[in-house]
């Protein structure tokens, strides 16, 4: 009755640092309802997102109310939806659409695009700026121990900008232990912009890589109510066209707690590093989310 039934979920991520597109502080909030299954397929959504920075320029925010529709087949969930813009800045509703298709045991493809993306700058939010952005990725598993992970962006700002970006990343087991498993693997990435000299971060070109590590294990079990950790960890160069190769680096620190059958929340403290046009920025990051159903 829980995974056929009403479906809700809420998360949020609070920020304070200093970085080009972030602010001083900022916050990202998303809450999800979805109706039980309709004829063993279909769930219709109702969304809720509210973004907000505080800019040298001022403050600014991005929020959007809509509704949606998600499918299930074998091995395929895609989902349709529109949220009207309810702020002042670009007023520009987000059509969207997606799927995540595992193809096979090894194989799956999933890729998501949206008419004024969530993953446009505030930045560029705060001058009136919105991006048409197409992201996909294909991930192969050889087993639960080793999988890689190529990912591919594809961002068209309104002010003629064009955005390209790729990221890949290979993840191997490396040690398995009652209640406790340890991950490592190396992370690549990189982007390119056709314009410069905009009001958002958008450097002529850039790459990174990383070293990464997550520990994950079980605190403690009684029944159907549990507590795991994870702490993730990445540690690696960003190299910026026009300016110096210097290191970043990426923790966070989590929990998941299952408090029952069907209720699932958690919350994490992370800390990133690394520069941007050649100055270093930092930033903290509280994270919760919630979810009920199964």
């Amino acid at each position: 009755d829980r995974e056929r039934g009403w479906q809700f979920d809420i998360g949020t991520e609070q920020g304070k640092g200093s970085s080009p597109d972030f602010g001083d502080r900022d916050g990202t909030t998303q809450a999800t309802v979805a109706s039980p299954l309709i004829d063993d397929h279909w769930r219709v959504l109702a969304l809720a997102r509210y973004s907000t920075a505080d800019l040298p320029e001022g403050e600014v925010r991005r929020s959007r109310v809509g509704v949606g529709i998600r499918g299930y087949a074998r091995g395929l969930e895609a989902y349709v939806q529109a949220l009207p813009a309810t702020d002042r800045y670009v007023g520009k509703t987000a059509l969207e659409a997606g799927f995540d298709w595992s193809i096979t045991d090894h194989w799956s493809w999933a890729a998501d695009y949206s008419t004024a993306g969530e993953d446009t700058p505030l930045r560029a939010q705060y001058y009136g700026i919105s991006a048409k952005t197409l992201d996909t990725a294909v991930t192969w598993r050889a087993s639960e121990l080793t999988q890689a992970r190529v990912g591919l962006s594809r961002d068209r700002f309104s002010d003629g900008n064009e955005r390209t970006g790729w990221l890949a990343n290979v993840i191997q087991r490396l040690h398995t232990a009652p209640n406790l498993t340890l991950d490592g693997g190396i992370e690549l990435g990189g982007s390119m912009n056709s314009e410069t000299e905009r009001p958002y971060f958008n450097p002529r070109r850039d790459y990174s890589y990383a070293l990464t590590g997550r520990l994950e294990n079980l605190l403690g079990q009684f029944y159907e109510r549990s507590v795991t950790q994870r702490i993730d960890v990445a540690v690696g160069q960003y190299a910026e066209k026009g300016f110096a190769t210097d290191w970043m680096a990426t923790v966070r620190y989590g929990q998941t707690i299952l408090a029952g059958p069907g209720f699932r929340f958690g919350w994490g403290l992370g800390w990133h590093n690394q520069p941007y046009d050649g100055r270093r920025e930092h930033r903290f990051v509280l994270d919760l989310t919630m979810h009920w159903g199964e």
